[in-house]
């Protein structure tokens, strides 16, 4: 399969997995070979292993790194510095995508951004909900309340700890 036929499969998803490649038939002989050329040729973009993405150019479908921060690394939401940027209690712009996730804490860097995910019990991943942004494109985000009461209690457990 050239990379033509290749951009026509996905150029209207802002990213893929390697497993949305397994059903390309022409393409899975040569899958990593193929992969390892067009992103040396820079016509893929990795973003972390086994999730991709076509170059700006390419794609037709925007990819937001509000997206990118809970696709990365599943199941999580934006929040701490994050949220309260987007809430706007801090002025300052946010250069790391903080999330909360039930996975291990994990730091993914690609050319989006930072992406920081701070493990939290299951019992405490709750208080989220779906952002819709004017672009289609949406990510989830903690209630302001919830955000809040993570602020409270952060600045007070160091207190605690004396």
């Amino acid at each position: 399969m050239n990379f033509t036929e290749f951009k026509l499969l996905m150029f209207n998803k802002p990213f893929f997995t390697s497993k949305d490649l397994s059903g390309v038939e022409k393409l899975k002989p040569t899958l990593k070979l193929q992969l390892h050329k067009w992103i040396k040729q820079n016509k893929i973009i990795r973003l972390k292993k086994g999730v991709y993405t076509l170059n700006e150019t390419d794609r037709k479908a925007e990819l937001s790194p509000f997206l990118l921060a809970n696709e990365l690394y599943s199941p999580s939401y934006l929040s701490l510095e994050f949220a309260l940027s987007y809430y706007n209690l801090i002025p300052e712009a946010v250069n790391v995508f903080t999330s909360i996730t039930t996975n291990k804490t994990k730091t993914i860097k690609n050319i989006y951004g930072t992406f920081y995910y701070n493990s939290i019990k299951k019992e405490y991943f709750w208080g989220f909900h779906n952002i819709k942004l004017k672009s289609n494109i949406s990510f989830l985000l903690p209630y302001l309340k919830k955000q809040l009461l993570i602020l409270y209690i952060l600045k007070f457990i160091p207190l605690l700890k004396i």
